[in-house]
């Protein structure tokens, strides 16, 4: 596996320096602008496919495009900010701090290995990216069955940090990236009290997939 793929001007033999020199200093356990200000998670999440709806079961499938944006000055290598970037994996990817976002009504959740990557730009932006297959809970309705329109929502939040020190914005909203008949997908958030949580407050955003009427399960 190679330290990390460059663009734009960096050349080969400066990628290794570069990235040893990124994380010589380097907490991983300490987010960006710790002590200092919240770190703004913007998502992008796009839905591939819905896979499967389980009227018995209350749960839905959807293979998911899950990526996530922020700045982490600790990481800025070239302050010209000419467009260059490292692409890194593996090991490399390990020791990066990341987000602690997650799916509160999943069931099941499994991630492609090979998909996992984040591109650490020269000003110290981070885009990390990659491609799960996700169960999720869905409270349906057929109160008016057959002519229910359901509501299949993936909830996400941060696992542990408070609202003070981690925040979360749709970057774009949803987008789908294949033709689903008889879906629509809209993005939408709120902040709400959680109980029973380290996370007092969390900053909760919904993709809501909605049937479309006229169509059923």
């Amino acid at each position: 596996m190679t330290v990390g793929e460059y663009l734009r001007k960096i050349e080969p033999e400066q990628v290794s320096q570069i990235v040893d020199g990124i994380f010589k200093n380097y907490d991983k356990l300490k987010r960006p602008y710790y002590r200092v200000k919240p770190v703004e998670i913007a998502i992008y999440m796009g839905i591939e496919a819905i896979s499967h709806i389980s009227e018995e079961n209350m749960e839905f499938g959807a293979t998911v495009y899950f990526t996530q944006y922020w700045k982490d000055p600790r990481v800025a290598f070239d302050k010209d900010n000419n467009g260059s970037f490292l692409i890194l994996r593996g090991e490399h990817l390990n020791k990066l701090w990341l987000p602690d976002t997650y799916i509160i009504n999943a069931r099941k959740l499994s991630v492609e290995t090979a998909t996992y990557s984040a591109e650490v730009f020269g000003n110290g932006d981070i885009t990390y990216s990659y491609r799960m297959s996700v169960t999720a809970l869905a409270k349906m309705n057929f109160a008016n069955y057959p002519m229910d329109n359901q509501i299949l929502k993936i909830d996400i939040s941060s696992y542990s940090y408070l609202a003070e020190q981690l925040t979360l914005k749709w970057k774009k909203g949803s987008m789908v990236y294949n033709e689903m008949a008889g879906y629509v997908v809209k993005s939408e958030n709120e902040t709400k009290q959680i109980i029973g949580r380290r996370c007092d407050l969390s900053d909760r955003f919904f993709a809501r997939i909605y049937r479309e009427a006229n169509h059923s399960f």
